[in-house]
């Protein structure tokens, strides 16, 4: 499996490592179209890529529209955490072209990504949520050496 996600306390999160198969992605997409369709404000999202091969021309198309369908407009923010420079680096500067309805911010660290999404959103519980990304995770597929929680 290349993506583990999950909703703990009004948080969608997501887990993504190696490649990225289709059945994955799909299962991805529905819970966050789930997750995006609820009725309650504040929302925040926080993916984490590590290791992980980038989704296809067709996948990114089905996760902008998505967004576009959802409007994501009870997104209050968006924490995307990758241990790829590369990746960082691409997605800050599609930021800068891009007019979101919600804050999102690209870190490099993922417990840092987390505390950004705890002073967005009251309540989130660093910890509650990054125990959830580890119990569901393969261990030997986990990020090598976060931040303590």
């Amino acid at each position: 499996m290349s993506i583990w996600s999950g909703e703990v306390d009004g948080c969608f999160w997501s887990y993504h490592c190696g490649g990225v198969a289709s059945s994955d992605w799909d299962a991805f997409i529905e819970g966050l179209s789930a997750f995006l369709s609820e009725n309650r404000t504040g929302k925040v999202v926080y993916t984490v890529t590590y290791k992980a091969d980038a989704p296809s021309a067709i996948q990114r198309k089905r996760l902008a529209e998505l967004l576009e369908r959802s409007g994501a407009r009870r997104l209050a923010a968006h924490a995307f955490v990758s241990n790829s420079r590369v990746t960082r680096g691409v997605l800050t500067a599609l930021g800068w072209f891009s007019a979101k309805k919600f804050e999102e911010k690209v870190f490099d660290d993922p417990i840092g990504g987390l505390v950004w999404l705890a002073e967005k959103k009251s309540g989130l519980d660093v910890r509650r949520v990054w125990n959830a990304v580890v119990r569901a995770v393969d261990e030997d597929l986990l990020w090598e050496s976060p931040q303590e929680a």
